[in-house]
């Protein structure tokens, strides 16, 4: 077992005797938070996108039914929801800022550039389709 008085001596003596061990520890410290909060955000995204393709779906489902029944009421109760829609992408697009900004960054490396551009592309693709939908209907 570590005996955690004996072991925060060391670590402080071998932080002030030892720069580059300080700047290691620092930078280790730094890429362990990054990498924690990057998990926690791509899980936070993937559920939000779930949840966004699942109400797409209904969307698509229900706009189905109003065309096919020709429903004014329908499909008026569905250009609403599209707005919806609309706007639930609008807000996940703008949560999307950490993937833009590194997308415009590393966009020029070969296979990192594409997965990194790729989900703001396809979220900016959606808010055309969306609006495409609304002035068809």
């Amino acid at each position: 077992m570590i005996h955690w008085p004996r072991f925060a001596t060391w670590l402080l003596e071998r932080v002030h005797s030892r720069p580059r061990f300080c700047v290691s520890v620092t930078s280790l410290s730094v890429a362990s938070v990054l990498i924690v909060a990057g998990t926690i955000w791509s899980i936070g995204i993937a559920g939000r996108a779930e949840r966004l393709a699942q109400d797409l779906r209904d969307a698509g489902t229900s706009a189905e039914s109003a065309i096919v029944a020709a429903d004014s009421e329908m499909i008026d109760r569905l250009i609403t929801e599209m707005s919806d829609s609309r706007h639930s992408v609008t807000e996940f697009d703008g949560d999307l800022w950490p993937l833009k900004a590194l997308g415009s960054v590393f966009g020029w490396v070969p296979f990192l550039g594409d997965n990194l551009t790729a989900a703001p592309e396809i979220t900016d693709r959606l808010k055309h389709d969306i609006d495409a939908v609304i002035e068809l209907l």
